[in-house]
């Protein structure tokens, strides 16, 4: 890093942990809201952030045996009082976008705050919203809707909780298996390995448990799960909201989409390649409800499931970051970081936009989402891309130059774009569209509520 700078005239600094895409979109956000370079914390320059001008990377010495990523709190803790004499005067902003660095950040905020300023849920709330089991029976105390939750502990055995199944879900198959929490299981690692597991028979979800139960052993916190009966619908019946709620418990910053098509490989199982944002009213409500109830600050991202069978809407879980796919808001002209930087560093009120653009956030090529969507919101896609308004988040106009660097990096956006099509072939044929159901979902009546 170059130490030589002198006093910056940013009104601030931003340093982002990890580089994926999520820190691209949270570097690309600040960029255009205030011309600012951020600092991003990462062991690997992946394809995401190589070759950007829109930050500066700073290496993490991150062995394999780091796994719970405690060499970035120390590296912060080194690297402190030396940011602070390069930016004199200038507030270090530190964000993350992965539940472990949260969780790690929070629980070290002491030997962090001398030289950051961050904004984040307590650990006791994210204990007790981030863990699915703890989250469903908060949901339900201040009325949000969830599915039938059933905790797992693998440590009671593959056959006791099989018994547990049957006894309190029935023949509700296809059953949903996830880890209660991300920060406990995300950061294992062995071939087949899901974020979420879909059992269709009894065979098929012991199965899956005794796979769980091989390689969580000696991980205490990643050998709790939940199944829950599968909400019906393809991925177009699936939502995204992000809230900020700021210190004096104002509901600050308020964002959604429609989900069109989810990653479906294995590791990425459920994170959103395309959507369109809209504005759910009475989600909204039923979101900033649950958040100022439970004591939230900082950003959270829910995810939202409507049933293609009831028309009900079921909120699955609530994270305490802004999301892997935050830029779809600021390619709506709808920037959530002003609510963040408004709230730690000038300590004033933000006012949530009450309306914002319709555009199209994606990482997948046009046709790819042609092919999977079909009636009003594939007129929609095809609108939208009439009038300009498709984005894809790793395409900043300020990246353009005439340089090698740019061409390459305009070569990894292609090759990655295009390489969905042979990832859809392979996770996610049309074939298994069809099982699930053709029809895309149509969010007019969400958009309507009031």
């Amino acid at each position: 890093m170059n130490t030589s700078e002198s006093k910056s005239t940013a009104p601030f600094i931003p340093l982002i942990l990890a580089g994926d895409i999520g820190t691209y979109g949270y570097a690309r956000s600040f960029y255009e809201q205030w011309h600012v370079k951020s600092l991003v914390f990462t062991p690997m320059v992946l394809g995401p952030i190589r070759h950007s001008r829109l930050l500066e990377v700073i290496h993490v010495d991150g062995s394999a045996t780091d796994t719970n990523h405690v060499a970035f709190i120390e590296k912060l803790i080194e690297m402190g009082p030396e940011l602070v004499a390069r930016y004199p005067d200038t507030p270090l902003v530190l964000v993350a976008n992965q539940d472990t660095h949260v969780v790690n950040i929070q629980r070290n905020a002491s030997r962090l705050a001398p030289y950051y300023r961050f904004v984040f849920p307590s650990v006791d709330v994210i204990e007790l919203t981030n863990d699915k089991a703890h989250f469903a029976k908060a949901a339900e105390k201040y009325g949000l809707r969830v599915p039938t939750t059933l905790e797992l502990n693998l440590d009671d055995g593959t056959t006791a909780l099989m018994d547990a199944i049957t006894e309190n879900l029935g023949d509700k198959y296809p059953l949903i298996i996830k880890p209660c929490q991300s920060y406990g299981y995300e950061r294992l690692r062995w071939p087949g390995k899901s974020k979420v597991y879909t059992a269709d028979s009894p065979r098929r979800a012991r199965a899956i448990l005794e796979e769980l139960e091989t390689h969580t052993a000696g991980n205490p916190d990643a050998r709790r799960f939940v199944a829950q009966p599968r909400v019906s619908g393809n991925d177009t019946h699936s939502l995204s909201i992000t809230v900020y709620v700021d210190a004096d418990k104002r509901v600050s910053f308020l964002g959604s989409a429609h989900v069109l098509l989810e990653d479906h490989v294995p590791t990425a199982l459920g994170n959103p390649a395309a959507m369109i944002t809209e504005s759910y009213p009475e989600l909204y409500r039923q979101a900033s409800d649950f958040l100022t109830g439970i004591g939230w600050h900082g950003f959270a991202n829910f995810d939202v499931k409507v049933d293609s069978a009831t028309g009900q809407a079921y909120f699955f879980e609530v994270n305490p970051r802004i999301g892997r796919n935050l830029y779809y808001n600021t390619a709506a002209g709808n920037n959530p970081l002003p609510a963040l930087i408004n709230d730690v560093i000038y300590h004033r009120p933000t006012e949530p936009k009450s309306h914002f653009d319709t555009i199209l956030y994606t990482v997948l090529p046009l046709r790819l989402i042609l092919k999977y969507t079909t009636g009003q919101v594939r007129r929609q896609v095809k609108s939208l891309h009439r009038a300009g308004k498709v984005f894809n988040p790793l395409l900043a106009p300020a990246e353009r130059q005439f340089s090698l660097r740019y061409l390459r990096r305009r070569l990894y956006v292609w090759l990655s774009t295009q390489r969905h099509w042979f990832k859809f072939k392979q996770n996610y044929p049309l074939e298994a569209l069809q099982a699930e159901g053709r029809d895309s979902f149509d969010t007019a009546q969400l958009r309507a509520q009031h």
